[in-house]
């Protein structure tokens, strides 16, 4: 009755037990019409991937604890149980720990082959409706990558590399890896063409150059955009 009422009432979410079995399990868990979960529980269950040794399957396990929040919180949509705006709410929430434990991933991989750069800084900016805190279902990530390293630092690794290289490689890696296809879907499309000079530019933005670029040379638009801007993941300084 539960998986009728749900195929009848959500194009949407019959897409999505079609194109994903294991969200069935999701569905008939008791516990779906229970509390949300909140932002702290969401970084506890994100955050048991990274307790796996086997990096495919920690980033497997993120995945699917990823589709299967989602789905409760579709669920909760649509049965009122909660309006749109917490939803949205909670999906921007969701992608947050995510991107947070992609880049704890990511930056274990380069560490391990390059060092790590002393005195270096790194965070993720969320734009758009990430930012906002007001994701949809299905939506892209709208993110934008900076650092912020004493001048000339290097890695300290046996391969060691400059700064702006090493942190590229970090946001490159960053992004493909959030785009690779799993049994549960990959965990998010991301957008990266807001960053300072778009398309042509760098991937990731060194802080001053982020910041002159800001005040001298963006478009109207760039600022509004600025306005829903927050971080999401890295560095809190």
């Amino acid at each position: 009755a539960r998986l009728v009422d749900v195929l009848s009432r959500s194009a949407l979410l019959a897409e999505r037990l079609a194109l994903y079995p294991l969200l069935l399990d999701e569905l008939l868990d008791t516990r779906v019409g229970g509390p949300m979960p909140n932002r702290e529980t969401m970084r506890i269950q994100c955050g048991a991937a990274l307790q796996e040794d086997d990096p495919e399957i920690a980033f497997r396990l993120l995945n699917e604890k990823r589709l299967a929040l989602s789905f409760r919180i579709a669920l909760a949509a649509l049965d009122g149980r909660q309006s749109a705006h917490d939803s949205t709410r909670q999906l921007a929430w969701l992608a947050d720990e995510v991107v947070a434990v992609v880049l704890h991933m990511v930056a274990a991989d380069v560490t391990a082959a390059h060092g790590q750069v002393p005195g270096g800084r790194f965070a993720v900016i969320g734009y758009g409706s990430l930012g906002g805190e007001e994701l949809g279902f299905g939506s892209d990530l709208d993110l934008v990558f900076l650092f912020d390293a004493p001048d000339d630092a290097v890695s300290d690794g046996a391969r060691a590399l400059e700064a702006g290289r090493w942190y590229a490689r970090l946001a490159q890696k960053m992004v493909a890896l959030m785009g690779v296809v799993t049994g549960a879907g990959r965990l998010y499309d991301v957008d990266v063409r807001l960053r300072p000079d778009g398309g042509k530019a760098m991937l990731v933005s060194l802080l001053s150059s982020y910041r002159d670029y800001q005040r001298s040379r963006a478009w109207t638009w760039e600022h509004q955009a600025l306005v829903r801007a927050r971080g999401v993941a890295g560095d809190a300084t």
